[in-house]
Order: C-alpha cells, then sequence, then structure tokens
C-alpha cells in the first residue's frame, strides 16, 4: 500500500468512510465485522473535539459486533 501511495495510486480512507463500511458490513449480520483501529490513531483528525469519541465508538462495535449512533459533534456535527 505504501508502494501505490506514493505512486498516486492509493489514498487510505477517511475516517467517516470506515465507519460507513463498519455499519455496513456489521448490518449485513453474515460474520464478525472487525476495524484495525491502529492505523487510525495515527491519522489526522478532521475534527479534534469528536475524533476521539468515533475511535471509541468503532473500538465498542469491534467488541459488541453491534452499530452504534451516529456522534453528535457541536464542532463538525459528527460527520468530519
Amino acid at each position: 500500500m505504501e508502494t501505490l501511495a506514493r505512486q498516486g495510486d492509493f489514498t487510505p480512507p477517511n475516517l467517516e468512510t470506515v465507519e460507513a463500511a463498519a455499519r455496513y458490513g456489521l448490518g449485513l449480520k453474515r460474520g464478525r465485522v472487525f476495524v484495525d483501529l491502529w492505523n487510525l490513531r495515527g491519522i489526522k483528525p478532521q475534527c479534534a473535539l469528536c475524533f476521539p469519541r468515533r475511535i471509541d465508538c468503532l473500538h465498542e462495535m469491534n467488541l459488541s459486533q453491534h452499530t452504534s449512533g451516529p456522534i453528535e459533534c457541536t464542532l463538525c456535527g459528527g460527520h468530519s
């Protein structure tokens, strides 16, 4: 992936895309879905206010295998 990124052929997904993919996969109810949170903590947050809560929400989805409601944020509306 690093090579593809250097060549301009890969861009990592943003947090909103990762959240949507996790919710979609869990909604299928066809197996377990896990989001690798390791690299997400290293990305530059678009909203410093809700970023930690959004990562915690993904962590909770990993553990519970259930989707959670959207994060409400007074700064970005929860969609950064």
